[in-house]
């Protein structure tokens, strides 16, 4: 049995305030798959007579919910008792679960006609005896079964959903109904423009629903749309099925291409407020945005023989089927451009605009080439009467004035209109009226001269000021409350608006402690002049291992390993530890050895009489010559509870690097502190104290020519303690940090 203890306890409150659910701690089964499952959450009101009896459909829903998922992944008998308990302070909730023993699948059976071999249905399916069966899994076999039958070209074969006949307790049968159906082939005709391949990946089926006539009926229409969009503007499409002689359904697609159409000349009448030029680029643009100029992949066979890299060719391919999309006349695209034609229009106060139909005129009798005409018309023009503004309460007119985008005599657009009681409405909830309501109404009117003006009128209900009455923090079972409640930066009394609530939501998920950190007034839509602030988080797992084993040419085998523990005390402290080791073995010189000789007295002359007997080993450095860093230390983002402005870190370093011309091993301790803002201006510093001792060998004519590791070479050479004073500053004015466009960006460094 695994107890799944909800530890809900409940602190006895004042007798006019019932107690709430405290925290939520969940004991033997793990904690992120079973929370979404339980209703009952922290904050929530509860009775603390009976648990069971105060919210029973909270705890039987959260109940049938453990039971149905632990059923979904084959834990069918799986079963889920209620228990009430004392605890300190109150009571508690335990939910017993019993899992049981998982029903796994003892036979696996296809029903009907199935029309493949099992072995292929069975791979399609990777279900078999011994299987725990869990029906997420099992739905997903369904689908690679059918899938299956897709390649295999049986588009009308049925797999229905697989019924669970239990065998007992533990086991149980999947019996699978199918109907394979006929094998299906396409067949094209009367297409000579384009290519079989490139015509038949237009007809995949969309869904999961075997082939019908009603999805054959769809392929030929996007067979059709695929024409049209190429400029086949009175292409043809039929379809028909047949069956063969081998009892294969066939369905033939017979086309009748027609000419391509080109446009000759796009024109528009009617249009006096907006210039045809402006017009015309607006249908060009989208026709250039959504129309294939190559609908076939690769290059051009003929275009490639025209170049005669290939010599001469005999038979050489006819010139591929291409797209001027600007002189295509694609009946969707022409639509969804005149819509938008119609939308500037009423942008600029033609309200009641209307354009098109497009009219096509063959040019001299020719059908492949037309003129397209649009007309418009424009109607009157309606332009702003006055601009009305009631309720606006202690706020200035002429704030009131600055947020309305509309202005008097200029033309009315909708959208300005929306914009203005936007702008109105953000006024008022920058200023805590979280709950203001602004509603814009206009009144046409007809004026003596023929034109028409309308008046604007924005009534204002402010709602009540809402301040914080208090901050409730849910869901930080290891960060301190007081470092959450300073990064939220509300306080009761103070005024709660929306950049407030996103200030503060946005600085808890900087921190990086929380998957998900949500702000919001409880009982959001009843307006009161006091709110309870909501802070609900889902923390993130606060330790991390990483490691990596490599061989590289320069360096040798090498490998790294990283531990990070974050969040410590709550605090969000995090320690890391870096260890990263090579083993340069190819930058040790080498020496010729005999090893006759006597290593610790070596003799004047050598026992060795000839070159065979001499051995070639590898001098290593002093000590382990073994490359490696070792960087160990503890940083603070923020320096809670001193300041919020600074982020701080200590580091012990251990060094060693071997190289051909130098050999450092370094010990040493950093310290750094900077600012927490980055932009515009940051600034921090940075001291080092340590040990070093450093060899310095010949250095090649490359090295000294490339550069390469200057910074090492301007130490001076032998045992000696340093330390070092660093600091920095960077001003960023880049409109954009990620993909800085325009702006200029200053570091200062010491």
């Amino acid at each position: 049995m695994i107890a799944a203890l909800l530890a809900l306890l409940l602190a006895q409150a004042a007798l006019s305030e019932p107690p709430r659910v405290g925290e939520i701690a969940y004991e033997g089964a793990d904690a992120e798959s079973v929370r979404a499952l339980v209703e009952v959450q922290p904050g929530q009101v509860l009775d603390a007579r009976d648990v069971r009896d105060a919210v029973p459909e909270q705890v039987g829903t959260a109940v049938e919910a453990i039971q149905a998922a632990y059923f979904r992944i084959g834990y069918r008998h799986a079963s889920v008792t209620p228990v009430r308990k004392p605890a300190p302070g109150g009571v508690a909730l335990e939910l017993r679960i019993e899992e049981g023993s998982a029903t796994r699948i003892s036979e696996v059976r296809f029903d009907g006609d199935p029309g493949l071999d099992r072995d292929q249905l069975l791979a399609a399916l990777r279900l078999d005896r011994g299987d725990v069966l869990n029906l997420g899994f099992l739905d997903e076999a369904i689908r690679r079964v059918r899938d299956r039958y897709r390649r295999a070209g049986r588009l009308r074969a049925r797999v229905d959903p697989a019924r669970v006949e239990e065998m007992g307790d533990r086991s149980a049968r999947l019996v699978i109904p199918v109907a394979a159906g006929p094998l299906i082939r396409f067949h094209l005709r009367g297409n000579r423009a384009f290519p079989d391949d490139v015509l038949a990946a237009h007809l995949a089926l969309d869904s999961e629903d075997p082939l019908d006539a009603q999805s054959a009926q769809e392929m030929a229409g996007r067979l059709r749309r695929f024409y049209v969009s190429a400029g086949f503007l009175r292409a043809k499409i039929a379809e028909r099925g047949m069956v063969a002689r081998d009892g294969t359904e066939e369905v033939v697609f017979a086309i009748d291409e027609g000419p391509q159409v080109r446009v000759e000349r796009l024109a528009f009448t009617g249009n006096r407020a907006i210039p045809t030029a402006q017009l015309r680029e607006r249908i060009l643009l989208l026709l250039r945005d959504n129309l294939v100029r190559d609908p076939v992949a690769g290059a051009d066979p003929a275009l490639v023989e025209s170049m005669g890299v290939m010599g001469t060719v005999r038979g050489p391919h006819a010139p591929r089927t291409t797209v001027d999309p600007e002189a295509v006349f694609d009946p969707i695209v022409y639509a969804r451009a005149i819509k938008q034609i119609e939308d500037l229009y009423k942008s600029q106060g033609y309200l009641s605009v209307r354009a098109g139909p497009p009219k096509l005129d063959p040019i001299a009798g020719n059908p492949a080439r037309i003129d397209v005409t649009i007309p418009i018309k424009e109607g009157e023009q309606t332009r702003v009467g006055r601009i009305l503004v009631e309720g606006g309460g202690d706020v200035s007119a002429a704030e009131l004035d600055a947020a309305i985008v509309l202005r008097k005599d200029r033309p009315f657009s909708y959208l300005q209109a929306e914009e203005g009681r936007a702008a109105l409405t953000q006024i008022f909830t920058r200023r805590g009226h979280l709950y203001a309501r602004v509603e814009d109404e206009e009144d046409f009117e007809d004026t003596p001269d023929g034109a028409s003006r309308v008046d604007v009128r924005y009534r204002i209900q402010p709602g009540p000021v809402v301040r914080v009455g208090y901050v409730e923090v849910i869901g930080h079972r290891r960060t301190v409350e007081g470092l959450v409640l300073d990064l939220v930066g509300l306080k009761q009394g103070d005024v709660l608006t929306p950049e407030a609530i996103d200030r503060g939501q946005q600085a808890l998920l900087r921190t990086g402690l929380f998957f998900s950190a949500t702000l919001t007034p409880r009982n959001p839509e009843v307006a009161e002049g006091e709110k309870t602030l909501q802070v609900q988080l889902r923390e993130r797992p606060t330790r991390d291992f990483q490691a990596s084993i490599g061989f590289s040419l320069a360096d040798g085998p090498r490998a790294s390993a990283q531990w990070t523990q974050g969040n410590i005390l709550g605090r969000n402290l995090t320690f890391t530890a870096v260890v990263k080791a090579d083993f340069p073995f190819t930058r040790f010189p080498t020496e010729r050895v005999c090893p006759l000789d006597d290593p610790d007295n070596p003799p004047k002359v050598s026992a060795c009489t000839d070159v065979s007997q001499y051995e070639t080993r590898i001098k290593y450095p002093a000590g382990i010559p073994i490359e490696r860093v070792i960087d160990v230390g503890i940083s603070a983002p923020r320096l809670y509870p001193l300041t919020n402005e600074l982020r701080a870190g200590l580091d012990l370093i251990h060094e060693r690097a071997l190289r051909t011309s130098y050999d450092l091993t370094k010990f040493s301790a950093q310290a750094s502190v900077d600012l927490t803002r980055r932009r515009p201006v940051t600034a921090g510093i940075v001291y080092e104290v340590g040990y070093q001792e450093l060899t310095v060998g010949a250095r090649s004519i490359e090295d000294v020519l490339a550069g390469i590791d200057q910074r090492i070479f301007r130490l001076p050479p032998g045992t000696m303690l340093f330390g070092s004073l660093r600091p920095m500053a960077l001003l960023d004015l880049r409109d954009d940090p990620a993909r800085p466009r325009s702006g200029i960006l200053l570091q200062l460094g010491g």
